[in-house]
């Protein structure tokens, strides 16, 4: 089953920016290269750089991502700019 996080049918046309920065900024933190997440999600690097631009991600994918990162799905994914602030672990929760 394929769960699509969000759309940007724009950027996804265009091969444009990263639907979600909150993801780009907990991976930068950890100093996580795509091709280290994509072998975390057991995905190649080409479909990870591209379930960033497009949200394609599978439901398994998502929970993978809530745990490496610690973080709740509405910040993780989070496109509008609506959090900006990393949770705390206390209140991180994977869905």
């Amino acid at each position: 089953m394929l769960i699509y996080c969000a759309w940007d049918q724009q950027n996804a046309n265009r091969g444009g920016a990263l639907m979600f920065p909150n993801l780009e900024a907990e991976q930068a933190r950890k100093k996580h290269t795509n091709e280290f997440v994509a072998r975390e999600l057991s995905i190649s690097r080409q479909s990870y750089e591209s379930k960033k631009r497009t949200g394609g991600f599978k439901l398994v994918e998502i929970n993978r991502l809530l745990a490496i990162y610690s973080a709740t799905y509405d910040y993780l994914f989070a496109i509008d700019g609506g959090l900006t602030q990393s949770p705390t672990p206390e209140n991180a929760q994977a869905v």
